[in-house]
């Protein structure tokens, strides 16, 4: 076989979507636990802790919304199994968060890929609950006209995947008027604007970003068929592997770099 010959058979078996094999990780420690009671209200960092080392580079996926889900300020990895997240509790309020969303992003993954299984989170901290004042329809039809205003009028790509905004609008406005949360209302407005299949459209609540679209990116990569393909193929790091064949009194040289997030050097 050719150097090319070569070369278009580890590209072609890079290139073929794969599963990754072995079993998923696992949640290994909450804090606060999943349904504690009487949690303090102070508390400012709640901890999610993994069995195995995770895939930091791609980031997390917390889901939830409304007054159910936390003010969230800050993610950091403190090693590559626990996450820290930084947030701002209420008294009197049961939290409730889903680790990886059951249908939409799923970030959570360890090293090799695979994928957290959505896993829920619930806790109630201690005190009288604040009270909340509900939104109006009259500031979500102000709210209502004003997205639509950025969307036909602001908005670069509007007619790139949806030919009529103001009838889009019109369907789901009942809707968005009658949410009564602002997390309601722009998870509302979130799906409506998923529409446009742009990731770039998204949507902020107290410091809370709510996306309208993510498109996911499968992991392809498999060490044992490049193995099979590639006799003595070696891994310089979790990123990047190479080999060196004879052939015909010739050394070729092969390097595969399997992603480049970072974090995986």
């Amino acid at each position: 076989m050719t150097r090319i010959g070569r070369v278009a058979v580890l590209l072609a078996l890079l290139a073929v979507p794969l599963a990754a094999q072995g079993d998923a990780p696992k949640v290994l420690r909450l804090e606060p636990e999943h349904g504690a009671r009487d949690v303090d209200p102070a508390r400012k960092e709640l901890t999610i802790a993994f069995d195995r080392d995770m895939d930091t580079a791609h980031g997390w996926s917390l889901c939830g919304g409304g007054q159910s889900f936390p003010t969230c300020t800050a993610f950091a990895w403190r090693d590559a199994r626990t996450l820290v997240v930084t947030v701002g509790l209420r008294p009197g309020q049961r939290y409730e968060i889903e680790l990886n969303c059951a249908t939409s992003s799923q970030s959570f993954r360890d090293t090799a890929g695979r994928v957290l299984a959505p896993a829920p989170w619930s806790f109630t901290t201690s005190g009288k609950p604040e009270p909340v004042t509900p939104l109006t329809r009259e500031q979500n039809a102000a709210a209502v006209d004003e997205l639509l205003r950025l969307v036909t009028v602001e908005y670069s790509h509007k007619d790139r995947v949806v030919d009529d905004w103001p009838a889009r609008f019109g369907a789901q406005r009942e809707g968005l008027l009658d949410a009564t949360e602002k997390m309601v209302f722009a998870a509302r407005a979130a799906t409506l604007l998923g529409a446009a299949q742009d990731p770039h459209l998204w949507l902020a609540v107290e410091r809370r970003i709510v996306p309208s679209f993510r498109r996911a990116a499968t992991p392809n990569f498999d060490g044992k068929a490049l193995r099979l393909a590639l006799p003595g193929v070696e891994a310089v790091n979790p990123a990047v592997w190479r080999a060196t064949i004879e052939s015909s009194g010739m050394r070729i040289g092969y390097l595969a770099v399997t992603t480049l997030a970072r974090g995986r050097e």
